[in-house]
């Protein structure tokens, strides 16, 4: 019998051209009718200008799915044009229908009509905007289904103008059913910016070694490591493996590549970590909540010597409402400002510094 490892495949098409608002992207307007995106934003004022010059890909959809299961799941943009600083997404299934979806957290949100999209722009760290959601699979008897989704890009200036609309994807997963034994592969990041892998296998049967295999996106895998498998085995079994080369600021996937002695083979889920190494990091915005009359400190460390940082404060919705210069030096600094011209409710802090960008955690303006 061979070992038998989840799957995972991601089937990339084309669905239809979609366009968003500019300065916080909109959510596309669904057509139930033929399955896939409408055609006309959901509010006026659509992008216009730049071609799409980057990568948007869905993962953790498996090729086939596990009737009411579960799956962890994110799609990510990439775009490397020399405007464009934030980006947005929405995400369907072909029927509006079988499934749901939820969002992985806060930079996302559920839509009328069963989809997901983004919660406001979210800002390219390192040309890269990725949203963390969970697809809980339809019941038995639903078939293939076909995840939709659309993103773009754009340059933050309030116009329609000069930004990259036109991102699509697709993720296809057939109905299957529950493997027999599991496999759970775990990444964490060393001090030394090197990544420890760690699975196990529930039972073995014929099981001859292990490929660990890596990429950076998510299509086309390395081999890095060979581990050797424990044969036969009735026990749990533990693994580990360190990829002592990552690159750093992007993200890494890994899948694991298992091999009988016969050479059949299968695939293991994949799984993503950013090693991120930034020259500026927030450690707190405080006092949190903050009154309007008090002053807003922002702690955070640059790992070269600058001599400026810029400060926008955004609201919930990824609206500015501030921006300034600050003279800083390497090592820890702190800024104040003042949020007396803010209206009560939730903000961001972003600091930007040789060409990166980091936002803090939310702070709280009170009356």
């Amino acid at each position: 019998m061979t070992k038998k490892i989840t799957r995972l495949f991601t089937a990339i098409t084309a669905v239809t051209t979609l366009f968003f608002i500019s300065s916080a992207p909109a959510v596309f307007a669904p057509e139930s009718s033929t399955g896939i995106a409408a055609t006309a934003c959901s509010i006026p004022g659509c992008h216009s200008g730049g071609a799409s010059t980057g990568d948007f890909e869905i993962t953790g959809i498996p090729a086939s799915y596990v009737p009411g299961q579960t799956y962890a799941a994110e799609i990510c943009l990439t775009d490397a044009g020399s405007t464009v600083v934030a980006g947005g997404f929405s995400i369907h299934q072909n029927d509006f229908v079988a499934g749901a979806f939820a969002p992985g957290d806060a930079t996302s949100r559920i839509m009328p009509g069963n989809y997901l999209s983004h919660n406001g722009k979210k800002f390219f760290i390192n040309d890269q905007a990725c949203w963390d959601f969970t697809w809980n699979a339809p019941s038995v008897g639903s078939g293939t289904k076909m995840i939709n989704a659309a993103g773009n890009a754009v340059n933050d200036n309030g116009a329609p103008s000069g930004d990259h609309p036109d991102y699509l994807t697709s993720a296809t997963s057939t109905e299957g059913v529950l493997p027999v034994d599991l496999v759970d592969l775990y990444l964490s990041k060393n001090e030394d910016n090197t990544v420890l892998l760690n699975w196990e296998t529930a039972t073995e049967t014929n099981n001859d070694y292990f490929f660990v295999e890596r990429s950076y996106n998510a299509r086309e895998f390395v081999e890095i490591g060979k581990i050797t498998g424990a044969g036969n085995s009735s026990d749990t079994e533990t693994y580990s493996f360190i990829d002592e080369n990552p690159e750093l600021n992007r993200s890494v996937y890994y899948r694991l590549k298992q091999v009988d002695f016969d050479g059949t083979f299968e695939y293991s889920l994949i799984k993503k970590i950013i090693i991120e190494q930034s020259n500026i990091n927030i450690e707190k915005v405080y006092p949190n909540p903050v009154f309007r009359s008090e002053t807003v400190k922002v702690k955070f460390e640059l790992l070269t010597n600058v001599q400026e940082v810029e400060m926008i404060v955004y609201d919930i919705a990824g609206h500015e409402k501030m921006r300034n210069n600050f003279a800083v030096t390497s090592g820890e600094n702190i800024i104040n400002f003042r949020p007396n011209n803010l209206a009560a409710g939730q903000y961001y802090v972003s600091l930007i510094t040789d060409n990166q960008r980091i936002m803090s955690d939310m702070f709280i303006v009170t009356e």
